[in-house]
């Protein structure tokens, strides 16, 4: 039950900072349908390398 306990506390670690980073990298532009083709791919591969940690 610990090892269960310690493996989803740092889920949890590396999603908070993984998401503090996007917010801090973005926080002067919002994705929206007419965001430039670069955006929407960086943030795209920042969610897939996200997923493949967790």
């Amino acid at each position: 039950m610990y090892h269960y306990i310690h493996k989803m506390f740092a889920n949890v670690a590396i999603l908070a900072s993984f998401i503090f980073i996007a917010g801090y990298l973005n926080r002067d532009r919002a994705l929206s349908p007419s965001s430039p083709l670069r955006v929407k791919v960086v943030l795209g591969v920042y969610s897939g390398i996200l997923e493949i940690i967790l």
